[in-house]
């Protein structure tokens, strides 16, 4: 990455800085490939880690082979999911796949590794995306809250009997996801106080819509049907 590119200070959390994938970027790079073939590896690795990371997440959650794998093409290979997203820097989900994987095993069965390794793929996701780690984060709740209203009690007592009896590990993990997620964003509230933020009738007409989940390429045999929702005003 050149720096050099972003000729003002703290241009450069103006923006997407995609800090989670960029060693995917950087690796080719440095053995040769051109940028175009660089980010042609980086499209494909991180569309194969969001497949790996779905099929985790489904055999996770006791889904069937037969059911799992075509539900995966569909929800993270297929060109409706590509197409939809609209903006390649958003594609990295896979951190979040994993995460949710390691929330399910731990409120199964409450144990550190489980812990662990939901911290780690929690904030990896905001590094990934800061855009996708902030949604994940509210799917992550509301995933909670309709969990615990909707399964056995039993198992998320045991969860929480299992955090109560370790409140030093659980402030130790707390307290490094803060300091983690502050080094990520704290460069870009200097950036707003240097530059401004977005006003509300920008943030609308970025936030998602019901019609962004069905927008499909228009090219697609396969998925071009699923545009019956979208329209002009939808930016996806």
């Amino acid at each position: 990455l050149d720096w050099k590119f972003y000729p003002e200070k703290n241009t450069l959390f103006y923006s997407f800085n995609v800090l989670g994938t960029t060693p995917i970027y950087i690796l080719p790079r440095t053995i040769g490939f051109s940028m175009e073939s660089s980010f042609q590896a980086w499209f494909f690795i991180v569309e194969v880690l969001n497949a790996i990371a779905f099929i985790y997440l489904l055999k996770t959650l006791n889904i069937s082979p037969l059911i799992g794998y075509p539900l995966t093409f569909s929800a993270v290979s297929a060109s409706a999911f590509v197409y939809k997203i609209g903006q390649p820097q958003l594609l990295a989900m896979f951190a979040f796949f994993f995460g949710l994987a390691c929330l399910v095993k731990f409120i199964r069965e409450p144990n550190y590794r489980s812990l662990l390794w939901f911290g780690f793929w929690g904030v990896y996701q905001h590094y990934c995306s800061i855009y996708q780690g902030f949604f994940g984060s509210l799917i992550i709740c509301i995933f909670l809250i309709l969990n615990f209203l909707l399964s056995e009690k039993q198992k998320y007592l045991e969860a929480l009997a299992f955090l109560k009896k370790r409140k030093v590990f659980l402030s130790v993990l707390t307290t490094i996801i803060c300091l983690f997620l502050f080094a990520l964003y704290f460069p870009y509230y200097q950036a707003m106080q240097s530059f401004g933020s977005r006003s509300m009738q920008e943030l609308e007409i970025l936030a998602p819509r019901l019609s962004a989940w069905f927008s499909a390429s228009p090219h697609s045999m396969l998925y071009s049907e699923l545009n019956f929702l979208d329209g002009e005003s939808n930016p996806y």
